[in-house]
Protein backbone atom coordinates (compact mmCIF):
# COMPACT_ATOMS: atom_id res chain seq x y z
CA UNK A 1 0.00 0.00 0.00
CA UNK A 2 2.83 2.38 0.87
CA UNK A 3 4.54 1.72 -2.46
CA UNK A 4 1.28 2.36 -4.34
CA UNK A 5 0.68 5.63 -2.53
CA UNK A 6 4.22 6.75 -3.27
CA UNK A 7 3.76 6.03 -6.97
CA UNK A 8 0.49 7.98 -7.04
CA UNK A 9 2.14 10.93 -5.31
CA UNK A 10 5.05 10.81 -7.75
CA UNK A 11 2.73 10.92 -10.77
CA UNK A 12 0.75 13.80 -9.25
CA UNK A 13 3.95 15.71 -8.55
CA UNK A 14 5.17 15.27 -12.13
CA UNK A 15 1.85 16.52 -13.45
CA UNK A 16 2.12 19.60 -11.23
CA UNK A 17 5.64 20.31 -12.51
CA UNK A 18 4.46 19.91 -16.12
CA UNK A 19 1.55 22.30 -15.55
CA UNK A 20 3.85 24.82 -13.89
CA UNK A 21 6.19 24.70 -16.87
CA UNK A 22 3.32 25.25 -19.31
CA UNK A 23 2.07 28.22 -17.30
CA UNK A 24 5.58 29.71 -17.25
CA UNK A 25 5.94 29.34 -21.02
CA UNK A 26 2.55 31.01 -21.54
CA UNK A 27 3.52 33.93 -19.31
CA UNK A 28 6.81 34.40 -21.16
CA UNK A 29 5.00 34.41 -24.52
CA UNK A 30 2.54 37.02 -23.26
CA UNK A 31 5.39 39.14 -21.94
CA UNK A 32 7.29 38.99 -25.24
CA UNK A 33 4.28 39.97 -27.31
CA UNK A 34 4.82 43.59 -26.28
CA UNK A 35 8.59 43.56 -26.25
CA UNK A 36 10.57 45.89 -28.58
CA UNK A 37 12.31 42.91 -30.17
CA UNK A 38 9.10 41.18 -31.21
CA UNK A 39 7.47 44.45 -32.21
CA UNK A 40 10.44 45.25 -34.42
CA UNK A 41 10.12 41.88 -36.12
CA UNK A 42 6.43 42.41 -36.75
CA UNK A 43 6.93 45.88 -38.23
CA UNK A 44 9.98 45.03 -40.34
CA UNK A 45 9.54 45.58 -44.04
CA UNK A 46 7.65 48.86 -43.52
CA UNK A 47 8.96 52.40 -44.05
CA UNK A 48 6.85 55.47 -43.45
CA UNK A 49 7.53 59.21 -43.40
CA UNK A 50 4.84 61.55 -42.22
CA UNK A 51 4.54 64.93 -43.98
CA UNK A 52 7.27 67.26 -42.79
CA UNK A 53 9.29 70.30 -43.85
CA UNK A 54 13.00 70.06 -44.52
CA UNK A 55 15.01 73.19 -43.79
CA UNK A 56 18.48 73.64 -45.33
CA UNK A 57 21.01 75.77 -43.48
CA UNK A 58 24.27 76.80 -45.20
CA UNK A 59 26.84 79.59 -45.48
CA UNK A 60 25.90 80.86 -48.96
CA UNK A 61 22.93 83.26 -48.74
CA UNK A 62 23.28 83.93 -52.48
CA UNK A 63 22.40 80.33 -53.35
CA UNK A 64 18.76 79.38 -53.73
CA UNK A 65 17.59 75.85 -52.98
CA UNK A 66 15.78 74.59 -56.05
CA UNK A 67 14.99 70.90 -55.66
CA UNK A 68 15.29 67.97 -53.30
CA UNK A 69 15.49 64.47 -54.76
CA UNK A 70 14.52 61.43 -52.76
CA UNK A 71 15.81 58.22 -54.32
CA UNK A 72 14.44 54.91 -53.07
CA UNK A 73 15.43 51.37 -53.95
CA UNK A 74 14.57 47.84 -52.90
CA UNK A 75 17.09 45.11 -53.63
CA UNK A 76 17.82 41.55 -52.64
CA UNK A 77 20.69 39.10 -53.00
CA UNK A 78 20.22 35.76 -54.68
CA UNK A 79 22.30 32.59 -54.53
CA UNK A 80 26.05 32.97 -55.00
CA UNK A 81 27.29 32.56 -58.58
CA UNK A 82 30.50 30.80 -59.57
CA UNK A 83 32.74 33.77 -58.73
CA UNK A 84 31.74 33.57 -55.07
CA UNK A 85 30.02 36.96 -54.94
CA UNK A 86 26.36 37.48 -54.17
CA UNK A 87 24.29 38.41 -57.16
CA UNK A 88 22.30 41.57 -56.51
CA UNK A 89 18.82 41.83 -57.93
CA UNK A 90 16.67 44.95 -57.94
CA UNK A 91 13.04 44.27 -57.21
CA UNK A 92 10.06 46.52 -57.17
CA UNK A 93 9.12 47.48 -53.65
CA UNK A 94 6.03 45.53 -52.65
CA UNK A 95 4.14 48.78 -52.25
CA UNK A 96 5.18 52.42 -52.70
CA UNK A 97 2.81 55.30 -52.06
CA UNK A 98 3.10 59.09 -51.98
CA UNK A 99 0.29 60.82 -50.10
CA UNK A 100 -1.64 57.57 -50.34
CA UNK A 101 -1.31 57.27 -54.13
CA UNK A 102 0.31 54.05 -55.35
CA UNK A 103 3.44 54.45 -57.52
CA UNK A 104 4.54 51.60 -59.79
CA UNK A 105 8.00 50.75 -61.14
CA UNK A 106 11.35 49.36 -60.05
CA UNK A 107 13.22 52.64 -59.57
CA UNK A 108 11.65 55.33 -57.45
CA UNK A 109 12.87 58.92 -57.59
CA UNK A 110 10.75 61.66 -56.07
CA UNK A 111 11.50 65.27 -57.06
CA UNK A 112 10.34 67.95 -54.62
CA UNK A 113 10.55 71.67 -55.37
CA UNK A 114 11.31 74.48 -52.95
CA UNK A 115 8.90 77.39 -52.95
CA UNK A 116 11.01 79.79 -50.91
CA UNK A 117 14.61 78.80 -51.68
CA UNK A 118 15.25 77.39 -48.22
CA UNK A 119 12.62 74.80 -47.36
CA UNK A 120 11.08 71.78 -49.04
CA UNK A 121 7.77 70.20 -48.05
CA UNK A 122 8.10 66.42 -47.90
CA UNK A 123 4.86 64.46 -48.45
CA UNK A 124 3.80 61.28 -46.73
CA UNK A 125 5.89 58.40 -48.10
CA UNK A 126 5.04 54.75 -47.45
CA UNK A 127 7.10 51.79 -48.64
CA UNK A 128 6.62 48.08 -48.08
CA UNK A 129 9.53 45.81 -48.94
CA UNK A 130 10.64 42.23 -48.49
CA UNK A 131 11.56 41.69 -44.84
CA UNK A 132 13.81 38.63 -45.16
CA UNK A 133 17.50 38.70 -44.24
CA UNK A 134 18.66 39.07 -47.85
CA UNK A 135 16.57 42.12 -48.74
CA UNK A 136 17.41 45.79 -48.14
CA UNK A 137 15.49 49.03 -48.55
CA UNK A 138 17.46 52.28 -48.97
CA UNK A 139 16.65 55.97 -49.37
CA UNK A 140 18.95 58.89 -50.18
CA UNK A 141 18.29 62.64 -50.41
CA UNK A 142 20.07 65.02 -52.77
CA UNK A 143 19.64 68.76 -53.24
CA UNK A 144 20.07 71.08 -56.21
CA UNK A 145 20.73 74.83 -56.20
CA UNK A 146 19.52 77.25 -58.84
CA UNK A 147 22.30 77.94 -61.37
CA UNK A 148 24.00 74.58 -60.86
CA UNK A 149 23.23 71.40 -62.74
CA UNK A 150 23.52 67.87 -61.45
CA UNK A 151 26.77 67.59 -63.44
CA UNK A 152 28.68 70.61 -62.09
CA UNK A 153 27.32 71.11 -58.58
CA UNK A 154 30.31 69.31 -57.00
CA UNK A 155 32.20 72.63 -56.90
CA UNK A 156 29.62 74.05 -54.48
CA UNK A 157 30.25 71.63 -51.63
CA UNK A 158 33.11 71.85 -49.15
CA UNK A 159 32.83 68.08 -49.03
CA UNK A 160 32.21 67.04 -52.67
CA UNK A 161 30.59 63.82 -51.44
CA UNK A 162 27.63 65.87 -50.21
CA UNK A 163 26.55 66.31 -53.83
CA UNK A 164 25.47 62.66 -53.82
CA UNK A 165 23.49 62.74 -50.60
CA UNK A 166 22.90 64.98 -47.60
CA UNK A 167 21.03 62.28 -45.67
CA UNK A 168 20.44 58.57 -46.22
CA UNK A 169 19.15 55.42 -44.58
CA UNK A 170 19.24 51.68 -45.26
CA UNK A 171 17.28 48.99 -43.47
CA UNK A 172 20.36 46.75 -43.64
CA UNK A 173 23.84 46.50 -45.14
CA UNK A 174 24.05 46.75 -48.91
CA UNK A 175 25.94 43.90 -50.61
CA UNK A 176 29.41 44.87 -51.81
CA UNK A 177 28.36 44.11 -55.36
CA UNK A 178 25.35 46.45 -55.25
CA UNK A 179 25.66 49.22 -57.86
CA UNK A 180 25.40 52.89 -56.92
CA UNK A 181 25.99 52.19 -53.24
CA UNK A 182 27.59 55.47 -52.16
CA UNK A 183 24.59 57.86 -52.12
CA UNK A 184 22.82 55.47 -49.77
CA UNK A 185 25.79 55.22 -47.41
CA UNK A 186 26.96 58.85 -47.20
CA UNK A 187 25.66 60.61 -44.10
CA UNK A 188 23.66 57.53 -43.30
CA UNK A 189 21.33 57.55 -40.31
CA UNK A 190 21.69 54.49 -38.10
CA UNK A 191 17.97 54.12 -37.50
CA UNK A 192 14.75 55.12 -39.21
CA UNK A 193 13.93 57.34 -36.24
CA UNK A 194 17.24 59.19 -36.66
CA UNK A 195 16.59 59.64 -40.38
CA UNK A 196 13.15 61.13 -39.76
CA UNK A 197 14.44 63.38 -36.99
CA UNK A 198 17.21 64.79 -39.19
CA UNK A 199 14.89 65.16 -42.16
CA UNK A 200 12.51 67.26 -40.07
CA UNK A 201 15.23 69.31 -38.41
CA UNK A 202 17.61 71.87 -39.96
CA UNK A 203 20.16 70.15 -42.22
CA UNK A 204 23.51 71.97 -42.11
CA UNK A 205 25.68 71.93 -45.24
CA UNK A 206 29.11 73.54 -45.67
CA UNK A 207 29.53 75.22 -49.06
CA UNK A 208 32.48 76.77 -50.91
CA UNK A 209 32.80 80.34 -52.20
CA UNK A 210 33.07 79.19 -55.82
CA UNK A 211 30.60 80.88 -58.17
CA UNK A 212 29.20 79.30 -61.35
Amino acid sequence: MTTKNTAVRTIAFRRMVHCAKMIAVSLIAVGLSGSPLLSQKQTSGQFRIEPTRTNLVHNRPDLILSELWMKLKCLTTTSQPANGHDQVEFRACRDYRVNGEKVDGYSHSLTLYSTDGRNVDVPQIEVAFESDDRSVFCIATKILFSGFSNQNDYIVYADPRDRYSILSYCSGTQPETAPDRFPYEHKQAKTLEEFMEKLSGPIHIDLTDIRP
